[in-house]
C-alpha cells in the first residue's frame, strides 16, 4: 500500500473506534442514524452499492454513499482485513475523508 492520506485516515479512524465495517454492521449504523459517511470499495458489487444508497434514501438520511477508488484489498491493508463497505461514525472524520478524497480525485473542495 502506498503512503496514502485517505487510507491512513481510515486506519486512524478504525483505531479510534469511529468506523463500522462489514455489511450487517454498516446497515445497522445507517438505519440507526449513527453513520456520517458510507464508503463502498470499487470492486464491491453494484447490488451492494445500490442497497446502501436505497437504505440511506429510505431513512431520509443525508449521508453520502460513495464508491471509492480503493479495492477490498486496499481497505484490507488499511484496516487489517478485507471489507467491501465501511461507515464512518464521526462527522469530523467524515468531513476530513471527503476533503482528502476530493483532493485525490483532482476535484475542488
Amino acid at each position: 500500500m502506498e503512503n496514502n492520506g485517505f487510507l491512513n485516515m481510515l486506519g486512524i479512524a478504525k483505531r479510534a473506534s469511529l468506523l463500522s465495517e462489514g455489511h450487517d454492521t454498516c446497515i445497522a449504523c445507517v438505519k440507526n442514524g449513527k453513520a456520517r459517511l458510507c464508503l463502498v470499495a470499487s470492486d464491491a458489487s453494484d447490488r451492494l452499492y445500490e442497497e446502501f444508497r436505497f437504505s440511506v434514501a429510505e431513512r431520509g438520511n443525508k449521508i453520502p454513499v460513495v464508491r471509492v477508488q480503493y479495492t477490498l484489498n486496499d481497505f484490507g491493508s488499511a484496516l487489517g482485513y478485507r471489507v467491501a463497505v465501511v461507515t464512518v461514525n464521526d462527522a469530523g472524520i467524515a468531513d476530513k475523508l471527503i476533503k482528502i478524497g476530493n483532493l485525490l480525485n483532482g476535484e475542488e473542495i
